[in-house]
C-alpha cells in the first residue's frame, strides 16, 4: 500500500518478500538497539535486488519507522493516562532517594543476632 501511495509500480509478492525477508535482517541486529539504521539499509539492499529504486526503499523503511513509533507514541499516551508511571510512586512525593535504596537485610537476621 505504501509503494502505492508514493507512485511506485510493485506487485503485491515484492512487499512480501520485502516484508518477510526484513524480519531476520532485524533480528541478526539485536546488539544494536531498536536495529537503527540495520532495517533501512537492509530494506535498500532487498528493494535494490527487486529491481525497486534506492530511494523508494529507504522512503518506505522510514515510513514504517514513522509508524511505529507513532504507535509507541500512543501506547506510552494510553498508559500514562491509565497512571502508569516509569518511577515508583514514593519518588514522585518527595522522598528521599537514600530512603529507596535500603541496603538489603535477610529476612531471618534476627534469628542468628
Amino acid at each position: 500500500m505504501l509503494f502505492a501511495l508514493m507512485g511506485i509500480d510493485a506487485d503485491w509478492i515484492d512487499a512480501l518478500i520485502i516484508e518477510t525477508m526484513i524480519q531476520p535482517v532485524t533480528a541478526a541486529a539485536l546488539v544494536i538497539p531498536g536495529a537503527l539504521g540495520v532495517r533501512e539499509a537492509g530494506g535498500v539492499y532487498l528493494c535494490r535486488l527487486l529491481g525497486i529504486e534506492d530511494s523508494a526503499g529507504l522512503t518506505l523503511m522510514v515510513l514504517k519507522r514513522a509508524r511505529e513509533a507513532v504507535y509507541n507514541a500512543i501506547g506510552l499516551l494510553v498508559l500514562a493516562r491509565a497512571g502508569y508511571s516509569l518511577f515508583p510512586k514514593m519518588f514522585h512525593k518527595g522522598i528521599p532517594y537514600k530512603m529507596i535504596l535500603r541496603p538489603f537485610r535477610h529476612p531471618f537476621a534476627k534469628l542468628r543476632d
